[in-house]
C-alpha cells in the first residue's frame, strides 16, 4: 500500500546530538532552497547555531539536539529541557509547562525550540544563509510559539523572541520592515498561565503566544544572499527564562480567488502572516475588511494594503495589491523524482504546480497564484501537502492529482500511472532531444508524440551483476523536443487596401497563412505566418432614451438638448478605417409614459415552424422601456445554459439547438429603465416532436 514518508529514517533516542557547527558552504545552489528546520539533515552548512549571554548570543558554538520519539525513559528528557536548540519531530509532543501547546504546529512535521527551560540570563540564537530567487519563491513564513515568563522588568530587560534579516556583509536589512522584537504582551493576544519552575522549584506567572503566522515579502532582496536569524533571550536580571518554538518555510506572495467562475460571492485570501486592509480603489476611507479575507457580492476592483507584522504603527512596511472579480478556475498540473529505494519499494517525490487560471470576455490568463492541492493514491489515501514524499511497492499505482477552489465548488485532475518493479532493479536514467519532425519517436519499447519525464519498467530486461539473467530495470527517460517553430506577422489593414500582396501570396480574408518555410538550427522546421486581420467599415445605430430632466446630453463631441433622428458621426480606428454611427435620442418629456407590460411565454418548441421557435419576453423590444436588461436559463440540475444582458434584437433570445434535450427549465429576468425596474422567474418547457 502506498504511504508517506516525510522524514529520514532516524535513531530510537529521545533526544540525541545530531548536529556539529561547520562552515557555511558559499554555493548559491545549496543555499537556494528555502530554509527549513530539516536542514540540519539535508543541508546543515547553512546553519549557524550559537549561545552566549544577554549582550552577546554568539559566545559559544553549541551541538544541536533532536527529540526523535516520545517512548524512552524519563531522565532522557529531563536532558532535553537542558538543550538550547532542539528538534522535535514527534507531532504528538506538547510544551512540559503549558500541556495545551503542541510543539509543532497544524500542518507541519517538525519545529525547533530555541532557548532552555532554566534560568541564567541566556541567550540562544541560529540562523540559516537562503539565496533569494523570487521567481521560485517571494515569501518567507515563520511561524512561532513561545513560552516568556513574566519578570515585571523593564520592556528592554524582559524575556524576548527577536527575528532579523541581515545582508551578506553583517548589517541589517531595514529594521522596520524585515526584522522584529516579541515580547510577551496580554493586549497583543498573549495567554497568561502559571507554572511550576524547574529551576527555582517555585509557580512562576509565565506568558504564552500560541503558534502564530509572520509573513516577510523578500521581493527587494531579490538575487542577494541573505542570513535569517532567530534569537531568544532570558530576562536581563538572569532570574527569569524565554524559550520559543519555530518553523521556517516559503509561498508565493499574492491575493489568491478562492472561488469557482462567477459567483454570489467572491472570497479572496491575502498571504497569511501580514495585518490587513481591503477597501474599493473608488472609496479608499471606506475599509471593507482588516482580516485576511474578502468576501464581497459587488463585481469590482478591490485592494488590499498587506502590513508587515513586525512594523511600527505608521511606518510604510506594507505592499498594497489589486485583485479583480474575474471567473477563476483551477488547473492541476504535476511531476515527480524518484529519490531512492526502501527495502523492497521505491521513494518518489512528488511535485504539485496546480496553479489559478482567470478569464475575463473569453481571455484566459494563467497566473503562478497556488489552487488548493489534494493527492489521491490508488484511489485510496490522500494527502494534503504540496509535494509529499511517497513510498510504493513494486506494481502498478495510480497518482491522481487534484486541484479545486472554495469548497471543492469546481476541480480540475490529473492522473499519472506508474510501474515499479521489484527492490532487484538496475536503474538509470536515459535523455533523448530530437526535432519535431521526428516524432512519432521510438524508445524503450515505447511510442512518444510529446515531452516526456517518466519512470519505465521493464521486466527481465537486465543482467545482474552475478550473471543471473532476467533482473528487472527501471529507467528514468527524459524526452525533449525541439519544437518547430513559429515567426507571426501581424496585418492590420481596411478593406479598402485588400486584396494584399505579400512574398508572393494574395491574402484578402482574414486568417493566417504561411508564406515561407526555413531551416532552424537543430534541423527543426520554422515557418513564417502572415496574419490578416481586417479592420471593417461598420455601419452602427446607436438608441438612447432619456428624461427631459437629464439634458443636456452629451454624446461623443456633441451636446443635445432635444431629440435627434440618424444624427451621423463618424469615426476612424488606427487604420484609417472608417465608421460610421446613426444616433437617435428619445427624450420623455412630461406627460410622456412608458408601456411596461410584459409576457412570459412557458412553452418554446424549437421545430423551425416559425411559431415559439425561441424564448421571447413579449413586449420588451417593443416597449423599449427596459434597455438594462438581463435573462439567465438553468437547466432542472442548476446548470446555466443560457445567460444574455441588454437583449436589444430577435437573434438575442435563446434559441435552443437540435443537442438541447426537451425538459423542463428554470429562468430569472431582471431589468430596469428610467426610473422603473422589474423582475421575474419562471419556468418553461421544451417540447419537441415525437
Amino acid at each position: 500500500m502506498p504511504k508517506k514518508l516525510v522524514l529520514p529514517l532516524l535513531l530510537a533516542l529521545s533526544c540525541c546530538r545530531i548536529f556539529a557547527q561547520t562552515d557555511p558552504s558559499d554555493s548559491i545552489a545549496a543555499l537556494s532552497s528555502c530554509p527549513s528546520v530539516y536542514d540540519l539533515f539535508n543541508n546543515p552548512t547553512r546553519i549557524r547555531a550559537t549561545t552566549g549571554t544577554y549582550y552577546n548570543p554568539d559566545t559559544l558554538t553549541p551541538s544541536i539536539d533532536s527529540l526523535l520519539n516520545l517512548y524512552n525513559p524519563w531522565w532522557e528528557f529531563e536532558y532535553c529541557r537542558h538543550s538550547k536548540h532542539l528538534l522535535i519531530t514527534d507531532t504528538n509532543y506538547t510544551d512540559p509547562y503549558i500541556p495545551s501547546l503542541r510543539t509543532i504546529p497544524s500542518g507541519e512535521t517538525a519545529s525547533m525550540r530555541l532557548g532552555d527551560l532554566y534560568l541564567g540570563g541566556s541567550s540562544q540564537r541560529i540562523s540559516f544563509l537562503y539565496h533569494v530567487d523570487t521567481t521560485v519563491s517571494d515569501m518567507l513564513i515563520l511561524k512561532y510559539a513561545a513560552v516568556l515568563e513574566v519578570p515585571n522588568h523593564d520592556f528592554y530587560e524582559q524575556p524576548k523572541f527577536t527575528f532579523q534579516t541581515l545582508d551578506s556583509a553583517g548589517n541589517e536589512i531595514d529594521s522596520l520592515c524585515y526584522s522584529a522584537i516579541f515580547i510577551a504582551d496580554s493586549s497583543l493576544g498573549w495567554l497568561e498561565d502559571t507554572i511550576d519552575d524547574y529551576s527555582s522549584h517555585y509557580r512562576a506567572a509565565v506568558l504564552w503566544k500560541p503558534w502564530t503566522t509572520v509573513g516577510i515579502r523578500l521581493n527587494d532582496v531579490h538575487g542577494q544572499t541573505i542570513r535569517i536569524v532567530l534569537t531568544t533571550y532570558d530576562c536581563l536580571q538572569a532570574g527569569h527564562f524565554g524559550y520559543a518554538y519555530f518553523t521556517l518555510g516559503c509561498s508565493l506572495f499574492g491575493i489568491v480567488p478562492d472561488y469557482c467562475g462567477t459567483p454570489d460571492t467572491f472570497a479572496f485570501h491575502a498571504p497569511e502572516g501580514f495585518n490587513y486592509t481591503w477597501y474599493s480603489p473608488s472609496n479608499p476611507d471606506s475599509i471593507l475588511s482588516t482580516s485576511r479575507h474578502l468576501y464581497t457580492t459587488t463585481p469590482g476592483t478591490y485592494t488590499c494594503r498587506i502590513h508587515f507584522i513586525g512594523a511600527p504603527i505608521g511606518t510604510d512596511c506594507y505592499t498594497e495589491m489589486n485583485c479583480y472579480t474575474k471567473e477563476a478556475f483551477p488547473r492541476a498540473e504535476l511531476s515527480l523524482d524518484t529519490l531512492d529505494t526502501v527495502e523492497c519499494d521505491v521513494r518518489f517525490l512528488l511535485h504539485s504546480h496546480n496553479h489559478i487560471f482567470l478569464v475575463e470576455n473569453g481571455d484566459t490568463t494563467h497566473t503562478n497564484l497556488p489552487s488548493h492541492t489534494r493527492w489521491i493514491l490508488d484511489d485510496i489515501d490522500t494527502l494534503d501537502d504540496l509535494n509529499p514524499i511517497i513510498t510504493l511497492d513494486s506494481g502498478l499505482h495510480k497518482v491522481m492529482l487534484l486541484a479545486y477552489l472554495g469548497q471543492d465548488d469546481c476541480f480540475d485532475t490529473i492522473t499519472q500511472w506508474l510501474q515499479v518493479g521489484s527492490f532487484c532493479h538496475c536503474h538509470d536514467t536515459i535523455h533523448d532531444t530530437i526535432v519535431q519532425n521526428a516524432l512519432p519517436w521510438q524508445a524503450l519499447g515505447q511510442t512518444f508524440y510529446t515531452e516526456t519525464d517518466t519512470v519505465i519498467f521493464h521486466q527481465g530486461s537486465h543482467e545482474w551483476v552475478d550473471g543471473v539473467v532476467g533482473c528487472d530495470s527501471i529507467y528514468d527517460y527524459h524526452l525533449r523536443i525541439w519544437p518547430n517553430l513559429t515567426d507571426t506577422i501581424l496585418y492590420y489593414l481596411c478593406p479598402d487596401n485588400l486584396p494584399f500582396t505579400l512574398n508572393g501570396h494574395q491574402l484578402s480574408t482574414e486568417g493566417c497563412t504561411p508564406i515561407d518555410t526555413l531551416l532552424g538550427s537543430h534541423g527543426e522546421d520554422s515557418t513564417v505566418v502572415a496574419c490578416l486581420h481586417i479592420l471593417p467599415t461598420s455601419d452602427t445605430t446607436l438608441n438612447d432614451t432619456i428624461v427631459d430632466t437629464q439634458l443636456p446630453w452629451p454624446f461623443l463631441d456633441s451636446l443635445f438638448t432635444d431629440s435627434v433622428t440618424d444624427c451621423i458621426f463618424h469615426l476612424y480606428n488606427e487604420a484609417g478605417c472608417d465608421s460610421t454611427i446613426h444616433y437617435n435620442l428619445h427624450i420623455y418629456w412630461n406627460g410622456d409614459h412608458c408601456d411596461t407590460s410584459l409576457s412570459y411565454p412557458n412553452v418554446v418548441t424549437p421545430n423551425g415552424d416559425g411559431v415559439n421557435d425561441r424564448f421571447v419576453i413579449g413586449g420588451l423590444l417593443e416597449n423599449n422601456c427596459f434597455k438594462y436588461n438581463e435573462l439567465t436559463i438553468y437547466n432542472r440540475y442548476g446548470r446555466m445554459v443560457y445567460h444574455r444582458r441588454n437583449i436589444h434584437d430577435e437573434n438575442d433570445w435563446w434559441a435552443p439547438n437540435k443537442h438541447t434535450p426537451a425538459d423542463t427549465y428554470f429562468y430569472y429576468f431582471k431589468a430596469h429603465g428610467i426610473n422603473i425596474w422589474t423582475q421575474h422567474r419562471g419556468v418553461i418547457v421544451l417540447l419537441r416532436d415525437k
